[in-house]
């Protein structure tokens, strides 16, 4: 793998990836206790 890319956006990825399951997680569990 080249060093060429920028580690602001691998960590901006790894981010954005984290928050998003976060969401789907806090929605689902949201969901359950609602049912």
């Amino acid at each position: 793998m080249s060093k060429k890319v920028p580690y602001c956006f691998l960590y901006c990825l790894l981010f954005w990836r984290f928050t998003w399951q976060t969401h789907q997680f806090s929605r689902n569990n949201y969901i359950h206790h609602r049912s």
